[in-house]
Order: structure tokens, then sequence, then C-alpha cells
């Protein structure tokens, strides 16, 4: 019995035909990766992605071919997604995987993904704030993660992941943030936001009034 989840995800690699019903089922072809080809259920992704509804329901091409050509992601992407929303394996995105998940989620208008990938990205913020009371220190492996949590709260404006984000990094010395690589990746603005929060609690903590413009 003990073994009956491993053979099950062994099975459902989605790289060979005959899965899913006939009229069900749509290929994925990837050029860039020598043709390699994924199938999948045309009703599950029409449940999942309100893009792959518009997709499968109206005239477009992929319609009548029974086949997308993927360009611009990778196969492995697409079969991370395929096990998430395929209700029979049904895998979680993780931290592991969750940025590499985001823009796909974006661009296929999953609704469901992006609202768990939020909660992922804040759990990461929420542990490395844990982390940090525990240990009383915050690691460099921390802020990488925290600079990509920041980079994709402000690519799509996710207010709550911004602002937690920034209270983490707000705790660092001035000179401690300036000097992690990480950190350079930020957008100026937002350095610049985190940089006078950081000034702006040292005065207060100092007892000084510090008038940030």
């Amino acid at each position: 019995m003990a073994d009956a989840c491993p053979i099950k995800k062994a099975k459902f690699n989605f790289e060979h035909s005959g899965e899913f019903d006939e009229d069900d089922e749509v290929t994925f072809t990837f050029p860039k990766e020598n043709n390699k080809q994924l199938f999948f259920s045309k009703l599950i992704l029409t449940r999942s992605s309100s893009a792959f509804e518009a997709m499968f329901k109206h005239d477009f091409k992929e319609r009548k071919d029974k086949n997308v050509i993927i360009e611009d992601i990778k196969m492995e992407v697409f079969n991370t997604f395929f096990r998430w929303c395929d209700p029979k394996l049904s895998e979680p995105i993780t931290a592991e995987n969750v940025f590499q998940m985001v823009e796909f989620a974006d661009k296929y208008q999953i609704e469901s993904m992006i609202q768990h990938y939020r909660r992922v990205m804040l759990d990461i913020v929420n542990k490395a704030f844990e982390q940090a009371k525990m240990h009383f220190h915050r690691s460099s492996s921390d802020v990488e993660q925290i600079v990509m949590v920041l980079l994709v709260a402000t690519k799509y404006n996710y207010k709550e992941l911004l602002d937690r984000a920034e209270d983490y990094l707000v705790c660092y010395e001035v000179k401690e943030l300036l000097s992690k690589d990480p950190f350079e990746k930020l957008p100026l603005e937002l350095k610049y936001r985190i940089l006078s929060r950081r000034i702006s609690k040292v005065y207060q903590e100092v007892g000084f009034a510090h008038a940030v413009n």
C-alpha cells in the first residue's frame, strides 16, 4: 500500500498519448526542446485557465489542430502545471518551484494557482522572520528569496507581499543591505524606499525625528 503513490505518479508523466480520451486530448509541442511533446486533457485545461478556455472554445488554430506550439516556456514548467491541476495527482506548488511558475500562471490566467503561490510566497517571508527571531540572524539565502518575492510583488502589484517583504529587509543595517548582491537586483525606487525606511527606523530608535521626503 505504501508504494501506491510513487507508482501512480510515475505513470502520469504526460509524455505519451492515450492517457485521455481522443476527443479530449490535446498535444503541446516544444520546438526548442527537440519537438518533445506533452499530452493533456482539454477539459481540465479549460476548467483551470480562462486563457485555455478561450483557446479551445473559440475559433483558434489550436482548437482545430489540437496542438499547441510552445516557444517561450520550458516543457518542465508545463509538466509541473499538469501535475498540479490533474485531479489524480494534485501536486502542490512549493517554495522550491513557486518562482518558476509565477509568469506561467499570470500568462495563462490561472487564478487558483495565482492565489496559491501568493500564499506560498507569503509563507516564505514569514518563515524568514521566524528564522531570524529564533537564531538572531538573517541569512544570505533568505535575503535572496525575499528579493525574489519583492521582484514578483513589484511586477504584479501584490501589495501584501510588498509590505511584508519590505518589513523584513528594513530590519537590516544599511551597510549590510548594500553589501548583499541580491539587493542590487531590486528597482532603484524600491531600494530607496527600503533604505529610507531603515534610516527612519534607526532615528526613531535613538529618539530623533527624521523626515523622509
